[in-house]
């Protein structure tokens, strides 16, 4: 809520108070977004307690709406409005579910106590696999049309390398994230948890129906407002489709090559000189690859 009110704030100042040093504030916004989602993208990578994780990957989602921010214009700042409607509910969701990790009366926060949660708890799973999920920009669940609906207008704006860097910490956050849903459903079973309570199961229904509409609008809302938007401007639809396609495609690209960022990360932690410099190399060819994929765009 404080990030939210902070975010709406500057949102509120600098497209009235300061519309004619519009170049002046967005080098410090988009700055500031880089700054925010590349901390929150590599900061988590190594945690195991998961609300250091939440923590952590606020930072960075934080990062993701000021991309909409910098753009400067009123497409931008409905993607703002969208992606923070959106976390926040994910957010909540994500939450609910930390809090019903509880065993023999104590709250648990290792992500590894959640090994084996499918087996004991399939609702609860599936749940935070669909926050995961949503947190990551996957589609098409409710976080993907948040990462869309920020990096569009950076991209109309002209802030390519921008966009970019969005996409790529996106991708890097990819890893964190699925990280998770691999240990509840491919991780040796631990003693379940006590039952979830009334006030956390309502909470999680009802973020886990938000978050999930987001599969009614992708198959039906969404195709016809693209074809309505196409016939009348089609130039601008057939881009925004092109973005969409680019971005589904690079995700797809960071869940083939999570292993890559894991063995990086092992690689730091051992001091490993010469596995880092090739993985180094594997990571800079996937960089050069999507930058020439957005460039397509």
């Amino acid at each position: 809520a404080a990030k939210m009110a902070a975010v709406a704030v500057t949102v509120r100042v600098v497209m009235t108070a300061l519309p004619g040093a519009k170049i002046q504030w967005q080098q410090i916004v988009v700055f500031t977004s880089i700054l925010s989602m590349a901390i929150g993208a590599f900061a988590a990578i190594g945690q195991t307690n998961i609300k250091r994780l939440m923590a952590y990957s606020s930072i960075g989602h934080v990062g993701y709406v000021l991309v909409g921010l910098a753009a400067g214009t009123t497409d931008g700042v409905a993607g703002v409005a969208t992606y923070l409607a959106i976390y926040l509910v994910t957010s909540f969701g994500a939450f609910a579910c930390v809090l019903a990790m509880n065993r023999n009366g104590h709250y648990l926060e290792d992500i590894n106590e959640l090994a084996g949660l499918s087996e004991t708890n399939r609702t609860m799973a599936f749940a935070l696999a669909a926050f995961m999920f949503s947190l990551a920009g996957i589609p098409p669940l409710a976080g993907f049309f948040a990462k869309l609906y920020v990096f569009l207008p950076a991209i109309q704006s002209g802030l390519y390398p921008l966009a970019v860097i969005g996409v790529l910490a996106s991708v890097v956050g990819c890893y964190y994230y699925l990280r998770i849903v691999k240990i509840m459903f491919f991780d040796e079973a631990k003693p379940a948890f006590a039952g979830v309570r009334a006030k956390e199961g309502v909470v999680m229904a009802l973020s886990m129906l938000l978050v999930l509409l987001s599969l009614i609008l992708s198959v039906t809302i969404v195709p016809l407002m693209a074809r309505w938007g196409s016939s009348r401007h089609r130039p601008t639809g057939e881009s925004h489709g092109r973005v969409a396609q680019v971005y589904g495609r690079l995700l797809g690209t960071a869940v083939r090559h999570l292993d890559t960022v894991q063995q990086l990360a092992k690689a730091w932690q051992a001091n490993d000189v010469q596995a880092i410099n090739r993985l180094r190399a594997i990571i800079s060819r996937e960089m050069i690859a999507r930058r020439r994929l957005i460039a397509c765009t």
